[in-house]
């Protein structure tokens, strides 16, 4: 069994007020690990290569392992991190799903671009139709899409300054369909003429690469938005019974404007998921990580990979993420292990929060407490070890501290030493 950092963190109207790491042999141990990976004593953050990017290291050998990165776009960061505070969303649980569902480029080259590319399409953070409606406060009756008759809510953007709406134009989109949006000013026009279609699952790369040789497209990306358009006004077309009204920036342009949307209404969606678990869950004998973990399961569902839930990676094959929230527990894990510890992730939060005047960090593991919460920063490491331990075609993973590994090089000016077996 490893033991982890022993984290407190004070929290506040269950909002994250400060934390801090207790200091004991563990802690010391760990902290030499840290340096073998030429990082600062539980700083998951490096010296970025210029100042437009952003250094992430998850220094826990667990499942999105491989999301470490030293070319993360900045501007990603912090359009994220302000999003999340103004609707009252976890920051930290919001960038470790952003890394789950798009890692970050390695190339610091292509950072911006695929950045940009990508959010055209899904905003920030993915959202698809079925979490799209929801957010908006809408049902589906009768094959059509209605608006339900609670109090409405409303979309928040930076430097929102005027009255607009969103109206999603389809019938009855479903997961694997796509919900077009249209974006409405203050006087009810049209703000673009190009309305925009969220992710489609029933589109494949090769449906997207056909259609890039049929209209001479050479960027991937700009072709699937195109193709995605064209499958939706194809296929549906209404007035726009579901709408939801968004406070905007009238000077921002419409590309940023939408991508802010949708990444918007993932954060509502994800903010709504993580509220409850689901009767249908089964949470008897379950522990506090676990039901943690559940929660977070929410927003990517409980069904089965390789089932209901595609899935590339054979080891996760199988798993009912109902009884198994791999998911949830990994996302978490990255939360704690790779934003909490991260210097210049944290500045970014204190920055936005001044900027808006916030005082409050929402953060999932203070929901509902005031005080001190302690966290064992392996717990959801090794919740992972535990979903996989039946699983077939998985690596071997320690769900640990890196451990140091042999010719591993000295930092400069520090004397390193193995750390202790446990």
């Amino acid at each position: 069994m490893s033991f982890g950092l022993d984290i407190k963190v004070q929290c506040k109207n269950g909002g994250l007020e400060s934390f801090s790491i207790s200091k004991n042999s563990e802690s010391e141990d760990i902290c030499e690990i840290f340096k073998t990976h030429q990082l600062e004593c539980f700083d998951t953050s490096k010296l970025a290569k210029d100042s437009h990017l952003m250094s992430f290291t998850l220094p826990v050998d667990s499942i999105y392992r491989n999301r470490s990165s030293e070319s993360v776009s900045k501007l990603d960061i912090d359009e994220l991190v302000e999003l999340s505070l103004l609707n009252k969303m976890d920051p930290y649980l919001v960038g470790a799903i952003k890394f789950v569902e798009h890692p970050p480029t390695s190339s610091s080259k292509r950072a911006e671009l695929d950045s940009s590319s990508y959010q055209r399409i899904y905003g920030r953070l993915p959202i698809d139709a079925s979490g799209a409606v929801a957010a908006m406060n809408c049902f589906v009756k009768d094959g059509k899409l209605q608006k339900k008759t609670k109090t409405p809510n409303m979309i928040n953007l930076p430097k929102g300054n005027e009255l607009g709406k969103i109206c999603i134009l389809n019938d009855n989109p479903d997961t694997a369909d796509n919900p077009v949006l249209t974006f409405l000013d203050k006087d009810s026009k049209i703000f673009n003429e190009q309305d925009a279609p969220l992710r489609n699952n029933g589109v494949s790369s090769g449906d997207v690469y056909s259609y890039m040789e049929k209209i001479g497209e050479k960027d991937f990306f700009k072709a699937k938005e195109k193709f995605l358009l064209e499958i939706s006004l194809g296929k549906f077309r209404s007035s726009g019974s579901c709408c939801i009204d968004v406070r905007y920036d009238s000077k921002s342009d419409y590309g940023k404007t939408i991508s802010q949307v949708k990444s918007t209404l993932a954060l509502i969606h994800l903010r709504d998921k993580t509220k409850t678990i689901p009767k249908r869950v089964n949470v008897a004998g379950k522990s506090k990580d676990e039901l943690v973990a559940l929660k977070i399961q929410g927003y990517n569902g409980y069904g089965v990979f390789g089932s209901t839930e595609s899935v590339g990676n054979s080891c996760l094959k199988g798993i009912k993420m109902g009884d198994r929230p791999v998911y949830g527990a990994g996302t978490m894990d990255l939360a704690i292990n790779m934003f909490l510890l991260n210097t210049r992730f944290n500045e970014v939060v204190r920055e936005k929060k001044k900027s808006l005047g916030i005082e409050s960090t929402p953060f999932l593991l203070c929901e509902n407490r005031d005080g001190v919460a302690e966290i064992n920063s392996l717990s959801f490491a090794q919740l992972q070890k535990t979903y996989l331990e039946s699983q077939k075609s998985c690596p071997s993973r320690t769900f640990d501290y890196f451990r140091k590994e042999k010719g591993i090089k000295k930092v400069k000016g520090e004397k390193v030493n193995r750390p202790a077996s446990k």
